[in-house]
């Protein structure tokens, strides 16, 4: 067994990869495990790799038991977002999985040499998935094949369609995408069924969701927050419009980026309002 440096330089972490013949993560494309201990806290971190066509990319999974959801950070850029989660994880226990590429929002791949380029939060539909292909490059039927492969794969491998209460993690920039986009008149109106903006507060830290009882004790919680319209939402491909279609229980945690704090108190009120009635 070699050792390696921790990524998170605490003394008191030390970290190994091992081989992986493990039950505690899914069973697809498992390349290793990095253990992390901390302070006798066993968490398994599992590598799996999968290639989008000539474009490899890490999905990152861990468990510790605890809450009963499931982690899910899309884009690689989207760093506060994910070292929130990881710092919640640890306190509360759940499941996460974490997509790492390039470090850029977009991955791009090549496929029968024609270079492509797809949000990888707009994948989850068919719709979707032809117009991120439009959108950073062409649309192409076996270009499409691969992503929908990719897409799928993310969904079974990881359980993302059981049922469990999923919580994205995503991160916007000042004032370019906020709760007020929700309200009458605003750019994404007839995707929202209900929204509660707080008067004085930053709209760019909010929830979206699709369940109306996750947006009523999020609103009574005196929180920024937006109720998807499964009825009249544009399928863009997002993960919100798949788990409006297939009935599973969803909640963004939005924040700006550097808001580290407020995104890691904001998903500790998603495991207060997932284990308590």
């Amino acid at each position: 067994m070699k050792s390696f440096p921790c990524m998170f330089g605490r003394s008191f972490y030390r970290c190994f990869w091992l081989m992986l013949f493990s039950t505690s993560a899914p069973l697809a494309a498992q390349d290793s495990v990095q253990v992390l201990l901390e302070l006798n806290n066993i968490i398994p971190k599992v590598t799996n790799n999968y290639y989008l066509g000539d474009a490899q990319i890490r999905v990152i999974y861990a468990q510790k038991a605890g809450a009963p959801l499931i982690y899910f950070n899309m884009h690689d850029n989207e760093n506060t977002s994910a070292d929130a989660g990881w710092q919640v994880l640890r306190e509360a226990g759940g499941k996460l999985v974490e997509v790492q590429h390039t470090g850029e929002r977009n991955i791009s791949f090549n496929v029968q040499g024609k270079k492509y380029q797809v949000d990888p939060n707009r994948i989850f539909t068919p719709t979707g998935i032809r117009k991120t292909l439009e959108t950073n490059s062409r649309f192409d039927p076996a270009a499409a094949a691969e992503v929908e492969a990719f897409s799928t794969a993310l969904v079974n491998d990881f359980g993302l369609k059981r049922g469990d209460l999923v919580v994205a993690l995503h991160n916007n920039s000042a004032d370019n995408y906020t709760v007020k986009d929700y309200l009458p008149r605003g750019t994404y109106a007839r995707d929202a069924a209900s929204v509660n903006f707080v008067a004085g507060s930053d709209a760019d830290d909010f929830f979206f969701v699709t369940d109306p009882g996750h947006f009523r004790r999020l609103k009574s919680e005196a929180y920024n927050v937006a109720l998807q319209n499964n009825a009249t939402v544009t399928d863009d491909g997002s993960f919100s419009v798949f788990c409006g279609n297939f009935g599973i229980p969803y909640i963004n945690v939005e924040a700006e980026h550097g808001h580290l704090e407020t995104q890691k108190q904001m998903i500790r009120a998603v495991v207060r309002i997932s284990t308590t009635r």
